[in-house]
């Protein structure tokens, strides 16, 4: 079967379908984010974080973890565009190259030690007496813990920057790729 842990097929859908759902969606969400604001869309996407985060710690199946899970990738498309792009706007074009830089050191620092949270956690959790079973469950309402404080410090202390008015084009692309950009946006 497909859809079980225990199979490698199943643990590459559910590891890809994260970034699958986030690279179809980042065009799209990289758009909204120019005519919504940046705060804005990353506020609607670390709001959708708490929910999925909950609904991924109640999960009953498999099938349901993977379909959050593809659904987490299309919502942190957003908020991550959003964030990057808010942290790129607040530095002189000399220090773009330097924060872009930051952003990538931080999210690969991040993507590496969340397993050792998210294993430290479970560990306290069976050693409280609980079942494996929630001892899985339990950092991911923890993650939905963080976000609702991610939540209330880009709320309260994050402003919207100032953008320039008009649209910045980049350089125009010839061939093959504008048709695909344009199927996918």
């Amino acid at each position: 079967m497909l859809l079980d842990l225990t199979t490698v097929a199943s643990m590459g859908l559910f590891t890809s379908s994260f970034m699958i759902a986030f690279v179809i969606l980042s065009l799209k969400m990289g758009i909204l984010v120019d005519q919504y604001g940046r705060k804005e869309i990353m506020l609607i996407g670390i709001f959708f974080d708490v929910i999925r985060g909950t609904l991924t710690g109640l999960v009953p199946n498999w099938k349901w973890f993977l379909l959050i899970r593809i659904l987490n990738g299309a919502v942190s498309s957003g908020a991550m565009l959003a964030s990057k792009t808010i942290l790129i706007d607040l530095v002189t074009p000399q220090q773009r190259g330097d924060a872009a830089g930051f952003i990538m050191s931080m999210s690969m620092i991040g993507r590496n030690i969340r397993p050792v949270f998210g294993g430290a956690i479970q560990w306290f959790v069976v050693s409280k007496g609980f079942s494996e079973l929630i001892s899985y469950r339990v950092p991911y309402f923890v993650d939905s813990l963080l976000a609702v404080v991610a939540f209330v410090m880009v709320y309260h202390f994050i402003k919207e920057p100032k953008r320039r008015s008009g649209v910045v084009k980049g350089p125009e692309i010839k061939g093959e790729l504008p048709k695909i950009l344009r199927i996918v946006s």
